[in-house]
């Protein structure tokens, strides 16, 4: 194959030889751009595209690390014992006033506040749940006179009790 390669050169002429060396520079530089060139510029392409997406990608990532962080080094909710002692240590400790305790089992207990702010009383769900771990099951909520002022009979139960 070497020498058949070899004798065709060598029977070409002198211009043949220079269009035959010219058109496989040509060919050469053909592929090199059709296999190598285009496409590694496609590639720089498509990169500087999705670099942006990639960056706010690993900027929320760090955020949400930052946020995993955060809570793991909150201090753990204290749930009290029960939830007679949730009430009783929520009534002492807010502005609310002491509604009538009456408990129905050691997880449920029906509350009653004859008149309070209705917004306070949200306040007042709202850190019992976060804090001692109590949700309400059900509510009634009764409109006073006083504009803002409501009476409110609910049932509560800790949060290891089925609904």
């Amino acid at each position: 194959m070497k020498e058949n390669i070899k004798q065709f050169w060598q029977e070409r002429t002198h211009t043949e030889r220079r269009t035959l060396a010219s058109g496989g520079i040509l060919l050469a530089i053909a592929l090199l751009y059709g296999f190598v060139w285009h496409p590694l510029t496609q590639e720089q392409q498509r990169l500087r595209a999705t670099l942006p997406q990639l960056r706010a990608a690993a900027a929320q990532m760090q955020i949400q690390a930052a946020e995993v962080n955060r809570l793991r080094n909150l201090p753990q909710k204290t749930v009290k014992p029960n939830l007679r002692s949730a009430l009783e240590y929520m009534s002492a400790h807010s502005a609310i006033g002491s509604p009538a305790i009456s408990p129905m089992d050691a997880d449920h207990a029906r509350i009653t506040f004859n008149a309070v702010a209705f917004d306070s009383w949200i306040e007042w769900v709202k850190i019992l749940q976060a804090e001692q771990g109590v949700r309400v099951e059900s509510a009634e909520v009764f409109a006073l006179a006083e504009p803002g002022m409501a009476k409110i009979q609910a049932v509560l139960s800790s949060s290891g009790s089925p609904p």
